[in-house]
């Protein structure tokens, strides 16, 4: 997206990526990798945001390296251009996302866990109060649930988030809506977006009709007044 346009959408077929602008130059050392070109932002109408999206851009190169791995999603920044990351939800909703992190250059950097979403993991004892230092020795750990099972067993009220976002040359962490970046990303592993439609269907949700406050003609929710009206309507149309 260059600031809240969607300029291109691409689905990657092979366990590894490669974001790039311009020739791909360093990108040809690693043949395996499906090579994704930002799209000239010359179809832009502002003058300004074409110039400012592309003088980052120029700096992307060498690219931005993403490789799929049994344990998550890995990502690799070449370029000068800083990118940040966040693991959140869909554009405009109100679900918090968790805090925007700086790709640091040439390191190889875990984006989204896999084991967090699907199976659950072990955390240390003092993920949970980082004033106290370690102990040493191995670590105590305690079980942390699977995401996707706890929302499934409906012990979590919104949705497990599996959507990435990569924002080019400015902050995810500002105060400001995602969308308003010159140059932003969004990745979505297919596997999580199927795996969460699944247990949609089944019967988990995200919504809670107790909250809705949404009213067709009286103070009743939304769920009971749609609920009445079937009920009506099948009454109607049953033969006499």
């Amino acid at each position: 997206m260059y600031k809240g346009r969607t300029v291109l959408q691409e689905t990657v077929g092979r366990p590894s990526c490669m974001l790039l602008y311009g020739p791909p130059g360093f990108a040809m050392q690693a043949p395996e990798a499906q090579l994704v070109a930002f799209p000239c932002p010359t179809q832009l109408p502002d003058q300004k945001q074409l110039h400012y999206t592309e003088k980052l851009l120029q700096h992307v190169a060498p690219g931005l390296r993403l490789q799929l791995r049994r344990t998550g999603l890995w990502a690799q920044r070449l370029g000068k251009c800083k990118v940040y990351w966040e693991v959140g939800s869909h554009l405009g909703s109100d679900s918090p996302s968790a805090p925007a992190c700086l790709l640091e250059r040439n390191r190889d950097t875990c984006i989204f866990d896999f084991g967090t979403f699907f199976r659950g993991q072990w955390r240390p004892l003092w993920d949970e109060s980082p004033s106290r230092p370690p102990v040493p020795g191995p670590p105590l750990t305690k079980p942390h649930p699977a995401e996707l099972m706890e929302f499934q067993a409906r012990r979590r009220q919104d949705s497990p988030h599996y959507t990435v976002y990569l924002g080019f040359g400015q902050d995810l962490s500002a105060r400001r809506p995602k969308e308003r970046n010159l140059v932003l990303v969004k990745l979505e592993p297919w596997l999580c977006q199927a795996s969460l439609e699944r247990v949609q269907r089944e019967g988990a949700s995200s919504l809670d009709s107790s909250s809705l406050g949404l009213c067709l003609s009286s103070f009743n929710s939304l769920y009971e007044d749609l609920e009445h009206f079937l009920d009506y309507f099948m009454e109607v149309e049953q033969p006499a």
